[in-house]
């Protein structure tokens, strides 16, 4: 056997061991990760401690794939200022997502949102506002879903489905006005759509 193939076999042999050392380092790694990265109980998940991200949620949809730029506004009996695309957040309440149909957004959605934490006691507003209508309709349908989570509730349960029309730019509408007792249960004789503005509140003098 030559001189070269004693190199030759070698060179193999480091190569072996190194790739060897390397795949073993990277197990180690591995199994040090998977020892991080734990599932969430199933008996965590029935005791409620996997929560969402608040005890009250309002949602609006309107018409995928149109361009019109629709508002939510909420307020509820602890926000002084209403809630909505220029005050995004309260000591309740807070926006989660500002949709402006078509304009910087990269899916067909139309979809706003804002939770809320706590279920304070009181009267609670849900408004809509038409800031810009780009699109062919000349009314927009809006669905208002409100949901709550009680302290012994697993999940959220809706409690107010509403269905509006804006038609003009600058229009706002309250869908709905109600009021939540202390346990956290809608006062049926509450419920309303009395018109409320919220997009013009003004500090109080």
């Amino acid at each position: 056997m030559s001189r070269y193939d004693y190199r030759s076999r070698a060179v193999d042999t480091m190569s072996v061991n190194v790739s060897q050392k390397m795949m073993f380092v990277f197990l180690v790694l591995l199994l040090i990760v998977l020892g991080y990265v734990r599932p969430i109980p199933e008996d965590h998940k029935k005791q409620g401690l996997v929560n969402p991200a608040g005890n009250i949620m309002v949602e609006i949809r309107w018409p995928d794939k149109v361009d019109a730029d629709v508002d939510l506004w909420v307020q509820s009996p602890e926000d002084e200022r209403p809630v909505g695309y220029s005050n995004k957040g309260g000591k309740i309440f807070n926006l989660l997502r500002d949709d402006r149909g078509n304009m910087d957004d990269p899916t067909e959605l139309n979809y706003e949102v804002a939770y809320g934490r706590s279920l304070p006691s009181g009267e609670y507003t849900v408004n809509i506002h038409l800031y810009s209508n780009r699109s062919t309709l000349t009314e927009i349908p809006v669905t208002v879903v409100v949901s709550i989570q009680k302290k012994d509730d697993t999940e959220m349960r809706p409690i107010i489905t509403r269905k509006a029309f804006l038609r003009v730019n600058g229009d706002e509408i309250t869908v709905t006005r109600f009021t939540l007792a202390a346990d956290g249960s809608v006062i049926p004789e509450s419920v309303n759509d009395l018109f409320k503005p919220l997009r013009e509140w003004k500090e109080p003098q």
